[in-house]
């Protein structure tokens, strides 16, 4: 059985509070969400926050507003609202299909979305602390050891995967986060805020000490914009993707005049194959050109031992995608 270690808790009500006690606990301290992935993380016996500041009654972090044409969400919405919220259906499918296949009913209900964009990697080897490079040590046991559900694309050092649905369908439809700090507000493009194990392997994030993921900004869908989200799980109810894909395109009749596609499950950030995306601007879509691109892109996958099967897999969601929003 799995125990919670101590911990402080503080329920800061104003978002000055919460950002004050992040920068004052020294590294020590985190931002709890709805806490189905940090709590999880903390009673794996993984290095763990000293103190957890809760962000539940800060109200600027939750809702859904309209800001001219962007959709703003607060990082603190639950994703069973955003998922049946009739705004993010309209203005941003893919979004809404991706909070609606997240876990069960009973997570839907307490996962944030700022939780969802920020998780920490499922890793086994991660989560049953073994010293890997995640944790300190100095090799990732997945490359030659149990990797059935770990990176085809992006892997090195580590093969972990990014596991947020979520991230997949906000990546495709362009949007945009905010973050609020010490030094004040700023806002990146949601593709900014991950970072490859290459480029830092102790968080999978680009916040800084004492930062707080205040917003997600969506751009809202114009006419002749659509866009979808699917996903493939071992079991149909809960399970973590093994494969997803998302994508957003401007049409003119068939014709593609832009496109953005993303995979999840397959590498240690949400990833886009430009390739593929390059290959169906202004092109007209049809059954070869959908298969062509569904092959660029996979075309850089390096598969690990037991895990070449999520090439075939993301090559047909491609596929589907492309097809399916084509066919509106």
């Amino acid at each position: 059985m799995s125990f919670l270690p101590h911990f402080k808790l503080s329920r800061p009500e104003t978002l000055e509070e919460a950002i004050s006690t992040l920068a004052g606990a020294s590294g020590r301290a985190a931002a709890l969400g709805g806490g189905s992935d940090l709590l999880d993380w903390m009673k794996s016996g993984l290095p763990a926050p000293e103190q957890l500041v809760a962000l539940d009654r800060i109200k600027a972090l939750r809702g859904i507003r309209e800001e001219k044409r962007l959709l703003v969400i607060g990082a603190a919405t639950c994703l069973a609202e955003i998922a049946v919220a009739d705004v993010v259906i309209e203005a941003a499918p893919a979004l809404a299909q991706a909070a609606a296949d997240v876990g069960s009913p009973q997570i839907r209900s307490v996962a944030t979305l700022g939780g969802n964009l920020l998780q920490r990697p499922r890793c086994w080897y991660l989560r049953s602390n073994y010293p890997c490079l995640k944790n300190g040590g100095n090799r990732c046991y997945a490359i030659t050891g149990q990797n059935h559900y770990h990176a085809i694309l992006g892997a090195g050092p580590s093969a972990i995967v990014h596991p947020s649905d979520c991230a997949a369908a906000l990546s495709a439809l362009g949007a945009r986060v905010r973050v609020q700090g010490p030094g004040g507000r700023r806002e990146l493009a949601i593709d900014d805020l991950y970072q490859l194990p290459a480029d830092r392997l102790d968080l999978e994030h680009a916040l800084e000490p004492g930062e707080i993921l205040t917003d997600v900004v969506v751009p809202r869908a114009r006419r002749q914009e659509r866009s979808r989200f699917i996903k493939v799980r071992d079991r149909a109810l809960f399970d973590f993707a093994v494969v997803s894909a998302a994508a957003w395109m401007r049409l003119d009749g068939l014709l593609c005049k832009e496109v953005r596609l993303c995979l999840g499950a397959v590498a240690p950030v949400p990833w886009r194959p430009a390739a593929a995306e390059a290959y169906l601007t202004d092109r007209m879509i049809n059954e070869e050109v959908a298969i062509e691109a569904a092959r660029l892109a996979l075309d850089a996958a390096v598969p690990l031992e037991h895990n070449s099967y999520k090439i075939p897999l993301a090559r047909n969601l491609v596929r589907r995608l492309v097809l399916g929003l084509a066919a509106g």
